[in-house]
């Protein structure tokens, strides 16, 4: 008897566990990033001078203001599209040409000796370098930062890595030669001495990166069903 209502009572503690680990982690992952934002005020309200220095860094408050003001007018979003539009095309590009060369190379051997060496020639070469290049080859702006981009995610394809490059390689190329895009709207924010705007114009692209990646992973996983859970966050 004793056994049959202890039964109940090791499921209900099982069961209080689980829950109290679902919402450890979320926890834990809001809590540090409330941190980061205490620190971030507290060096910016002292004016922090340690070799590092924080008196012109804009507070979280100042940062929150001008997205406020950002996000409510049309010109903003003006540059968040034309980023997404470059990436996604880059992006769409590399994952064809990535793909589909490397199962010919894996296929046949005629293509691992012809297509391959120049592949790992140009690989260790960073995508930013390629730029002078892109605009003397490419007639259009938009066309030269979509090479960029896909070049960016064609070596490291692993999908959500490329995604990764593609971001970091697309913003450099907005702010060396854009007129439009996040990187761009970033960097003439530095040059008219606009500290706040650099700050949501960074996390504009952290955020846009972020989601992108969890997108592809996404994808990845209703694609690929029998990957472990960790492998496919992994991806």
């Amino acid at each position: 008897m004793a056994t049959l209502v202890g039964v109940p009572a090791a499921r209900s503690s099982t069961a209080a566990s689980a829950r109290v680990a679902s919402w450890r982690r979320p926890a834990l992952r809001t809590l540090s990033v409330g941190l980061f934002l205490l620190a971030w005020h507290a060096a910016t309200l002292w004016d922090l001078d340690l070799y590092v220095r924080f008196q012109n860094i804009p507070s979280p408050g100042d940062v929150l203001a001008e997205a406020a003001e950002l996000f409510g007018s049309p010109g903003f979003y003006v540059h968040i599209l034309a980023s997404l539009e470059r990436i996604w095309l880059g992006f769409a590009i590399a994952t064809v040409l990535g793909v589909g060369l490397g199962l010919l190379i894996g296929r046949f051997a005629f293509a691992e000796d012809t297509l391959l060496p120049p592949i790992e020639l140009f690989r260790p070469i960073p995508a930013v370098a390629w730029v002078p290049i892109s605009i003397m080859l490419w007639p259009t702006e938009r066309s030269s930062i979509v090479f960029i981009t896909t070049l960016g995610a064609f070596f490291p394809m692993g999908l959500s890595v490329g995604m990764g490059v593609s971001w970091i390689c697309l913003i450099s190329a907005e702010m060396i030669s854009g007129q439009f895009g996040v990187g761009y709207f970033t960097w003439v924010a530095y040059g008219i001495v606009k500290y706040a705007q650099i700050v949501v114009g960074m996390l504009t692209i952290g955020v846009l990166g972020m989601l992108s990646s969890a997108l592809i992973r996404l994808i990845g996983a209703r694609f690929m069903p029998w990957l472990p859970r960790r492998e496919k966050e992994g991806a």
